[in-house]
């Protein structure tokens, strides 16, 4: 049974009701405080991402990003609590875009003016938006809930090491391993943090 109290909470969970609303900013964090205590600030984030992807020059994209997500996961605050049946996680705002899609857009502007500047007449024709897109993917459900995260790392895991042996292992193949050893054991860790 939901009462007031729940209510309050969920609708101040990502947007407090007590402030104007700015759908133009609608992933800047506006909801209710999380616990100092379980993580770094948004400022702490973004300052240890910016030093990060300094690190990071020279790495491959697949790599870069991991390592960037793995830092947010591990250093995101959390909220678990009573009012909601879904965790909190406070770092919504999409902290990598600077980092990531951004450079790498610009990447590929450069490499392929004539593509670009034909997707950009697109949208101000009102067509069509397009463009290049590093954040979604379409997962593969099935696999996901059978095996889970710690069964999908044991699966890329077994993957890799069959291309090692087998020596048709790839460069790119590699870093894809590799970004996913990383990112997989963040998501565990960060799992593990919020069963905690």
């Amino acid at each position: 049974m939901i009462d007031q109290r729940d209510v309050e909470y969920l609708e101040n969970k990502y947007h407090r009701t007590d402030e104007p609303f700015d759908a133009f900013n609608r992933m800047n964090y506006h909801g209710y405080a999380y616990p100092d205590d379980s993580g770094m600030s948004l400022s702490e984030i973004d300052t240890g991402l910016e030093a990060l992807d300094r690190e990071l020059i020279g790495t491959s994209h697949q790599v870069h990003k991991a390592k960037l997500v793995k830092y947010v996961l591990d250093n995101t605050r959390i909220d678990v609590n009573e009012h909601d049946y879904f965790i909190g996680i406070y770092t919504w705002s999409r902290p990598l875009l600077k980092y990531t899609v951004s450079k790498w857009y610009k990447e590929v502007e450069d490499q392929f003016p004539e593509a670009t500047e034909t997707i950009a007449l697109y949208g101000r024709a009102g067509v069509s938006f397009g463009g290049l897109d590093f954040e979604h993917t379409v997962p593969d459900w099935d696999a996901i809930l059978s095996l889970g995260f710690s069964g999908l790392l044991q699966r890329a895991r077994a993957t890799f090491s069959a291309l090692t042996d087998s020596g048709e292992l790839t460069e790119d193949q590699e870093h894809f391993f590799e970004s996913v050893e990383i990112a997989y054991s963040a998501i565990l860790r960060l799992l593990d943090r919020l069963y905690r």
